[in-house]
């Protein structure tokens, strides 16, 4: 067991097939903890990203508050990047931790899969977007043992294909700030097919979808081809 720490300097560029960021050997062990500070201007490029592989494993990357980030695959371009939180989180005495925080400042990223707690549910996963666009085409939150959220910070989320939001876990439109005076997060899904409407309209009634925004409840409506949550 052990913990290990990188921070990127102020300005980098990453290329890599793989980032692993906090992972444990097997069912038997001790998970490692991982933390990955980024860059405040970083470019990211990597065909997959895992953080808090395994059984009690913890892994946790962030984003410095205004810093900037740029995610694509490991091509660049307009190549996306798979994201796994806490696969493989199966039972042990100390549940895992996944966290990916980057709340505080500015990304844009391009996502094939953002999927958590394959393969297992014993783990906690926290996810916080800020400022920016997030396009994804495919997001699975299942819901674990411990807590899973999306926190839209003042974020656009586009959604291409499919959003998957088990019961127990939350994706919660926010505020920028706690100054802030309007809510600038939004969810977007393609207006087809028709199914889209039922789904949307089934988490914003569960609570699958909500909002933090004081005073405001949540609006889904179309435009052109899509249709839009926001906060009101």
């Amino acid at each position: 067991t052990g913990k290990a720490v990188l921070k990127l300097a102020a300005l980098n560029v990453v290329r890599a097939h793989s980032i692993v960021v906090g992972e444990s050997a097997g069912a038997g062990s001790l998970g490692m903890s991982g933390e990955l500070t980024l860059a405040p201007s970083t470019t990211l490029h990597a065909d997959t990203i895992e953080i808090a592989k395994g059984p009690a494993a913890e892994g946790k990357v962030q984003l410095p508050k205004d810093g900037h980030l740029r995610l694509r695959g490991r091509e660049g371009g307009n190549t996306r990047v798979k994201i796994a939180l806490a696969s493989g989180a199966a039972e042990t005495p100390t549940p895992g931790a996944a966290v990916l925080d980057l709340a505080g400042g500015t990304t844009y990223a391009k996502i094939s899969t953002l999927d958590t707690l394959a393969g297992g549910t014993h783990a906690s996963v926290t996810i916080a977007f800020g400022a920016g666009t997030i396009d994804a085409d495919a997001i699975t939150l299942r819901k674990g043992e411990k807590p899973t959220t999306l926190t839209l910070a003042g974020t656009t989320l586009v959604v291409n294909q499919t959003l998957t939001i088990e019961e127990g876990a939350v994706v919660t439109l926010a505020l920028p700030d706690p100054a802030a005076t309007a809510a600038r997060a939004s969810l977007r899904m393609p207006a087809t097919p028709e199914t889209n409407r039922a789904l949307l309209e089934n988490y914003i009634k569960t609570g699958q979808i909500n909002t933090t925004v004081p005073n405001a409840t949540l609006a889904l409506r179309e435009e052109g081809a899509n249709l839009i949550v926001e906060a009101k």
